[in-house]
């Protein structure tokens, strides 16, 4: 009874060893895939003075800080483009309340007539994020 046990335990633990094996593979397989894209977007740590690879929880920290640095970015550039719009605004119309446009749409319009003035300013908004040099391309007045 104790030997059929002991042996039902190691076919038991022999799975599980197998299993670990294969997520291990499927890990390795994911790394090895996202390293690239990783190192583009995010500073590779220096490697380990000992010489062994980076742990897993390594990559796995360098792809949660890369997901928030990248939503950081798309909020900044937003908010980059609402103000040069805002500011273009302003210029042409000095006694407009721009506070009152943080308030959203006028009272009173129906989701079709905001669509219909999205659709309307589509091609504007086009050219003024065109305006903005969000990556440091422009090199000087008049180049890019």
């Amino acid at each position: 009874m104790l030997v059929d046990y002991r042996h039902k335990a190691k076919a038991q633990f022999d799975v599980l060893v197998q299993e670990a094996k294969v997520q291990k593979d499927n890990f390795n397989t994911i790394t090895t895939a996202i390293k690239p894209l990783l190192d583009c977007v995010d500073i590779e740590p220096a490697p380990r003075p000992d010489g062994r690879q980076q742990g897993s929880d390594t990559i796995i920290r360098r792809c949660k800080a890369a997901w928030e640095n990248f939503k950081n970015f798309n909020r900044d550039a937003v908010m980059t483009a609402a103000t040069h719009a805002l500011a273009v605004v302003q210029s042409h119309y000095p006694s407009v309340d721009i506070q009152s446009i943080s308030g959203g749409f006028a009272d009173g319009l129906s989701d079709a007539q905001t669509q219909q003035l999205e659709d309307d300013v589509e091609d504007v908004a086009k050219v003024l994020v065109g305006d903005i040099d969000l990556f440091g391309e422009t090199e000087a007045v008049g180049e890019a």
